[in-house]
């Protein structure tokens, strides 16, 4: 019993120790709370004071690049439209051919001409031929179009074209001109003696149309037949040179057949080549070793044509047997 009462005595001893010392201790803090509470006002203060300051400066700011900048003018566009997006002026289509009427063609294609656009100007005029229902603007516009490509070089597609022109237009009053264009394109497009005369001989059968109406035709008359005339002769010129190679290749049989045709053919209508025709012979037979033929031929020839016997004897190669 005793013990119990001296641990509760000394229990209750300690709490009074703890709690007077914690009253000291809650004494002695007070003073540095206050200092706390105090300091924490301050620093609020001042920063509510920077913010504001803060504030003015950024207000003021603003102010000025709105004065030097100021905001351009909005835009108003249609309602439901994104802001950002401009409204787009609506685009002018052009037309193409396919599209375009037989009057709009036909301004189009003045233009290029004047502008000296003839490529484009035939694309324009083909075009109108396709809409074209009149029978003299038909052949007026077959003319032009013939004409144009005949200016750009393009001598098979205009001639095809005059060609076209004669069959359809017999009666027109522009059919010698189309005649005669057919002739100078197709004798445009003819080459040299040497190579192949298909062309040469299309033209010539083109003249012969052109001349069974020469009591008609008379503007182009003089040119038809000095084109005859070069045709002609670029014929000639090209079975001479196949005569003389089948001679010096050997093939006699052959060189004949195209001194035949000469005879036949050419020496009629041009009597001045019998002295190339001649010449031609002279070779021949001597190439085959048949002198006498030859010495009868030279003897004509001298006889005939003396300057060309003359220049034959100078080309003639030196021998033992002619030496003396």
């Amino acid at each position: 019993m005793d013990l119990l009462l001296k641990n509760s005595a000394r229990d209750m001893t300690s709490a009074r120790t703890f709690l007077l010392f914690h009253i000291i201790l809650l004494f002695n803090c007070l003073p540095f709370y206050a200092t706390s509470n105090m300091l924490h006002s301050q620093l609020v203060k001042r920063e509510e004071e920077y913010t504001s300051r803060l504030l003015k400066t950024k207000e003021k700011q603003a102010a000025r690049n709105l004065h030097l900048n100021p905001p351009k003018p909005r835009i108003q566009r249609k309602r439901g439209r994104h802001r950002r997006y401009k409204e787009k002026k609506p685009k002018k289509t052009k037309k193409t051919f396919s599209k375009m009427s037989y009057e709009d063609l036909e301004k189009a294609k003045n233009r290029q001409i004047d502008a000296g656009n003839k490529d484009t100007a035939i694309k324009y005029l083909e075009q109108m031929l396709k809409l074209c229902d009149d029978i003299n603007k038909m052949a007026n516009h077959l003319i032009e179009l013939a004409d144009l490509l005949f200016d750009c070089s393009k001598f098979e597609k205009a001639g095809k074209i005059y060609t076209e022109f004669t069959m359809l237009y017999p009666g027109n009053d522009q059919i010698e001109y189309a005649l005669y264009r057919a002739i100078l394109c197709s004798f445009n497009q003819t080459l040299e003696p040497d190579r192949d005369q298909t062309k040469t001989i299309e033209t010539i059968q083109l003249i012969a149309n052109f001349l069974d109406r020469a009591d008609i035709f008379s503007k182009y008359k003089s040119d038809v037949y000095q084109i005859q005339h070069t045709c002609h002769q670029k014929l000639i010129s090209s079975d001479i040179g196949i005569c003389t190679f089948y001679i010096n290749r050997g093939s006699y049989y052959a060189a004949q057949k195209r001194l035949d045709g000469l005879q036949q053919q050419w020496l009629p209508k041009i009597p001045t080549l019998e002295s190339q025709i001649i010449l031609l012979e002279i070779t021949l037979a001597e190439k085959k070793g048949e002198t006498e033929i030859a010495l009868k031929k030279q003897q004509e020839l001298q006889k005939k044509y003396p300057d060309k016997a003359i220049l034959l004897a100078a080309n003639q190669p030196t021998t033992m047997s002619n030496r003396f």
